[in-house]
């Protein structure tokens, strides 16, 4: 048996022929959020990690076995047959055609844009793309929408697999891409205090990450403060390696 949603219908693989799935929407840039037609979904309990794995690989199928062995502890989501119960609720609490389950595969169908990750890795990448033609202004209005989506950590439901972590470490990474190009498009209207502040703060929170530690070093330089400049890229060298700072 075919599930394709929450009625019964003639079965096709376009998407088109479901008009419900146009109007879902999901953020997983945060806790798992559900619309459908702007009203909030109702997915609970063990259908929450089954639905954000889902969000993670949609528009393409999974074997119900891998999925069941993904997720399943023996606790939560148990065996294949009950991981099937559960995408059988999902099928009835999303529109028709959203959530497809056959006798070995489900697929979550979703538009290019339903997905808050898709639509940030879209801005993300079109940021970058008119920085490097020099296009700050549209710069400006992929950072600020790319940032508008981002409410916290990204997929928090499945941090505890380890198969979720590389995408949840490639849109942080996305993240910190974008807010460095922010910094800079700051700092091109000057610096002062309040862009020192800024850049320690993300220092703090992300270390490793040396372009905040280059931005802070030319921002004290350019504030004349090179006495300053110079330790924040001695400290870098320390702690990140690649750097060897001198005096001109």
């Amino acid at each position: 048996m075919t599930i394709r949603g929450g009625s019964r219908g003639r079965l096709s693989e376009r998407a088109s022929e479901y008009p419900g799935q146009r109007m879902v929407r999901i953020d997983v840039l945060g806790p798992l959020r559900v619309t459908s037609g702007r009203r909030p979904a109702d997915i609970g309990g063990q259908r929450v990690e089954l639905l954000a794995w889902l969000v993670m690989h949609a528009n393409r199928p999974l074997p119900i076995g891998e999925v069941s062995r993904m997720l399943g502890d023996g606790a939560r989501h148990g065996t294949a047959p009950q991981v099937r119960i559960q995408l059988r609720r999902l099928a009835v609490a999303l529109p028709n055609g959203v959530v497809q389950v056959d006798e070995a595969t489900v697929r979550l169908v979703l538009t290019e844009d339903a997905v808050d990750a898709s639509r940030f890795s879209a801005l993300a990448a079109a940021a970058r793309r008119h920085w490097r033609e020099g296009r700050h202004e549209r710069v400006a209005a992929d950072v600020d929408g790319a940032l508008a989506l981002w409410r916290s950590d990204p997929y928090p439901e499945l941090l505890r697999y380890s198969a979720a972590i590389p995408e949840i470490q490639r849109l942080r990474r996305l993240r910190l891409g974008v807010l460095e190009m922010q910094q800079e498009l700051a700092m091109d209207d000057g610096v002062d205090f309040t862009t020192v502040s800024t850049l320690r703060h993300l220092i703090a929170a992300h270390p490793e990450r040396l372009g905040f530690r280059l931005m802070l070093a030319r921002a004290l330089h350019l504030m004349d403060r090179q006495v300053d400049a110079l330790e924040v890229l001695r400290r870098a060298s320390a702690d990140l390696g690649g750097i060897r700072p001198h005096n001109d």
